[in-house]
């Protein structure tokens, strides 16, 4: 934090503020003001931070000051590629796609507007988030980076939602080796011959579903002659529906393709010669019943046209890097249910960059957490994103006061004896939370597991 411009200036250190909140956001605290109530009734967070008084001006404060939260999250992603459980590696795959955070001050807000959302088929106020999120191969996953889209005024340059996913993907190639080789797996809104291209350039692959209306091209022999001629996903559909209705089952069916073509430029039109587009070849694979594909749970045989650059790849591989798109979408539920990415009432833009770029850490903990339980855990017993916040980071001991005179309550939640290794592994050794290093420069007792 100190190294992104977020330092102390008055009062309660900025890092223990940033602690609180991470753990308000766990907590479900909606506010400033009811993170500071919790902090008042939680002894343990008194106890690492001797006692001090924390206000609700202090910590409104801090959040609508205009901190780099924008360099705090590149460090925050330079920081997990240190470590060799949390950095990305070869095929690990980059998921791309916007949500909109819907806001009750939104009138008020110049960067939020009235968009149209495809989940309620109604417009609403509210602000239209770009993210790209990790996927790794051993099944942990993680937030990185986010952006604010917004309107052209006719004033500042305007950067519109394809502009934003190309930097933040450049923000990520400069954090991670240069031969490292990664997969985005994109929305199909986001199939546009700038992006992918530029994609490309960065040394990554790409892999997408195509729109219906998408013009693809398919070589061809006629007469020793090769043509390529026009096609739409529809013709491929006809092709596979019925090796799909002979191997009906309940795994999920895919079928490649080959010899088709994208248009990457229209070319020119020269003199008496029609208008030739130039051509570039890519992996195409129809798959029936994706999960995003359903209607209440429900199978409606429904088909998809996979696409990717990569054309040394099997048609299953290509499958399951685009299913790990789905992540991202869980993501989103998850942080709006569980984490209050909804919850953000301010109408102080530096006060919305805090609260997105902290949720992140909270994600990212939460996440860490679940893999890491569930990496040892038998497949009836894994664990859920909601199950770790429940159980994990609400666990606690309460004494209360009899009603019975000269008595003593206390009761204990017994459903942390399944974190015992995760807490065992990660929780400091002691409650002080200091610069100084407490083993070196002070004699105390370690805590009891």
């Amino acid at each position: 934090m100190t190294q992104s411009g977020i330092y102390k200036k008055r009062g309660v250190p900025t890092w223990q503020l940033v602690f609180l909140f991470i753990v308000g956001l766990l907590a479900r605290c909606s506010s400033c003001l009811n993170t500071v109530e919790y902090y008042s009734k939680e002894r343990l967070l008194q106890a690492m931070f001797y006692g001090k008084k924390i206000s609700q001006s202090v910590f409104s404060r801090f959040m609508v000051t205009s901190f780099q939260w924008d360099l705090f999250n590149l460090k925050r992603i330079a920081k997990f590629q240190e470590d060799p459980e949390t950095k990305l590696e070869n095929d690990d795959v980059i998921a791309l796609d916007d949500t909109l955070v819907s806001h009750d001050h939104a009138k008020k807000m110049p960067f939020l507007y009235k968009l149209f959302d495809h989940c309620s088929n109604n417009y609403t106020y509210a602000l239209n988030l770009v993210i790209i999120h990790a996927i790794k191969v051993t099944g942990l996953q993680y937030p990185l980076l986010y952006s604010i889209w917004k309107q052209d005024n006719g004033k500042d340059p305007h950067k519109s939602k394809l502009d934003l996913a190309l930097i933040m993907l450049k923000q990520l190639k400069k954090q991670i080796p240069e031969t490292l080789r990664l997969w985005v797996a994109m929305d199909r809104w986001y199939f546009a011959k700038d992006l992918y291209l530029e994609i490309e350039k960065l040394g990554f692959d790409w892999v997408t579903k195509a729109k219906k209306n998408t013009t693809l091209y398919r070589k061809v022999t006629i007469r020793g002659e090769k043509r390529f001629i026009a096609i739409y996903p529809e013709v491929l559909f006809k092709e596979a529906k019925p090796l799909f209705s002979i191997w009906r089952s309940k795994k999920t069916l895919c079928m490649p393709f080959k010899d088709i073509y994208i248009s990457i430029d229209e070319g020119k039109r020269g003199r008496g010669r029609p208008k030739k587009p130039i051509l570039k070849p890519i992996q195409a694979v129809v798959i029936a019943n994706l999960e995003e594909d359903q209607q209440n749970g429900e199978l409606k045989d429904t088909f998809a046209l996979l696409i990717s650059n990569k054309l040394d790849t099997e048609a299953t591989k290509i499958v399951q890097v685009y299913k790990k798109r789905w992540s991202i979408e869980v993501f989103f539920r998850n942080a709006k249910q569980e984490l209050g990415l909804n919850d953000c009432h301010s109408t102080n833009e530096n006060h919305l960059h805090a609260h997105l770029s902290l949720l992140f850490v909270a994600e990212s903990l939460v996440r860490f957490a679940q893999w890491k339980y569930n990496e040892k855990a038998g497949i009836e017993e894994k664990i859920t994103h909601g199950q770790v916040v429940d159980l994990l980071f609400h666990t606690r001991c309460e004494a209360l006061l009899s009603e019975k005179k000269d008595s003593i309550q206390v009761y204990f939640d017994t459903a942390i004896k399944q974190y015992a290794s995760f807490i065992n592994e990660y929780w400091p050794r002691h409650l002080t939370m200091a610069w100084f290093d407490m083993q070196v420069n002070w004699d105390y007792i370690p805590l009891s597991r």
